[in-house]
């Protein structure tokens, strides 16, 4: 790409989203300039700051990343909303291109105000949401998940069922679910990226608590097989009840996570079925995951810059869809209202 179009390229980018994007933070020196345009038509938060050509060219004014809020998917063409048309604008908006990146130093200097201020778009969505619930009568209702650390395994035999034949019960019992609020990543920043997974990984109790119930209902499941077996592993009674349940599980769509619950199986790597799980019930070749890797190398002070946000990614990593037909160029993740909006 020649040097004058790449510039005539990122001027148009920063003069688009500074006309259009709902926020955009502006790094002048060591100073992050925060603006705010309810009436935007880009839902996504921009971030501007000096960037460096090849050929030690300069800008003083490119854009650098952005974050799609909602269902709005970063450097993508949107629609101005019907509301939002004036006459003699094109209502379609360009695509912008992913030039420029956040340097180390750039990016610790937005990231303190960048996740506070997620934190702060998911309240108010919480509160919009809680107020439509109580217009329609539904506040006492909320959408129940299973508690993981009361599930257990139980085999009975019934009146009637040979004695080969146990069947599972299982007795779950049911807590209402937090809703998160959507945001979008490209996959090319990697830095949000890093912080985004050792945000996931490290520091989401809520995830840690159900991977630690997850893991404790299958090995509770399988304990009676721990001081050996004398047929194939998987025509064992209740082997394949609990294969499909793991992959029915939601869990299945974040193999990483599958992954991660290994860690907190019982005696580890010197549990009697440790082979069988890795093999058979969470495939996994011994190295850790990229998303691992990804949160093991994030920048020092990632907990003090994520503060006490809970956050999920909902997308894989690799970028497929969920029918594998095609690949995102970003990543999508939730975060959960803080406890002063869950109360």
């Amino acid at each position: 790409m020649k040097k004058k179009t790449k510039i005539e390229k990122a001027q148009r980018d920063v003069n688009l989203v500074l006309k259009e994007a709902r926020i955009v933070l502006t790094i002048a020196g060591n100073c992050v300039i925060q603006t705010r345009n309810p009436a935007g038509a880009l839902g996504v938060i921009a971030i501007i700051g000096p960037a460096d050509l090849e050929n030690d060219g300069h800008l003083e004014k490119a854009l650098l990343c952005e974050i799609g809020l909602g269902k709005s998917r970063p450097y993508h063409a949107a629609q101005r909303p019907r509301a939002a048309r004036r006459n003699g604008e094109s209502n379609y908006l360009r695509p912008r291109e992913k030039l420029f990146s956040l340097n180390k130093q750039q990016y610790l200097l937005v990231a303190p105000i960048i996740f506070p201020l997620l934190q702060e778009l998911a309240n108010q969505h919480e509160r919009r949401r809680e107020t439509k619930r109580k217009k329609v009568g539904r506040e006492n209702q909320p959408f129940l998940i299973p508690t993981p650390n009361t599930w257990f395994f139980q085999y009975c035999r019934f009146r009637g069922v040979p004695k080969k034949k146990n069947l599972i019960l299982k007795k779950i019992r049911f807590e209402p679910a937090l809703e998160g609020t959507r945001f979008a990543v490209s996959r090319r920043d990697d830095l949000f990226l890093k912080d985004i997974y050792f945000g996931e990984l490290n520091l989401n109790t809520q995830i840690q608590r159900r991977l630690k119930g997850f893991i404790y209902f299958i090995d509770k499941a399988l304990a009676r097989y721990k001081n050996g077996f004398s047929r194939d592993f998987m025509r064992l009674g209740g082997v394949k009840e609990i294969r499909r349940y793991i992959w029915r599980s939601s869990l299945s769509r974040s193999p990483h996570l599958l992954i991660e619950s290994l860690k907190y199986l019982r005696k580890g790597q010197k549990n009697p079925l440790w082979p069988y799980y890795v093999s058979h019930l969470i495939p996994w070749n011994g190295e850790p995951t990229r998303e691992r890797q990804l949160a093991d190398s994030a920048l020092p002070g990632a907990p003090s810059r994520l503060g006490g946000i809970k956050l999920r990614v909902t997308t894989s990593l690799d970028g497929r869809n969920k029918y594998k037909t095609a690949i995102r160029d970003h990543i999508v993740f939730e975060i959960l209202p803080s406890c002063s909006e869950q109360s």
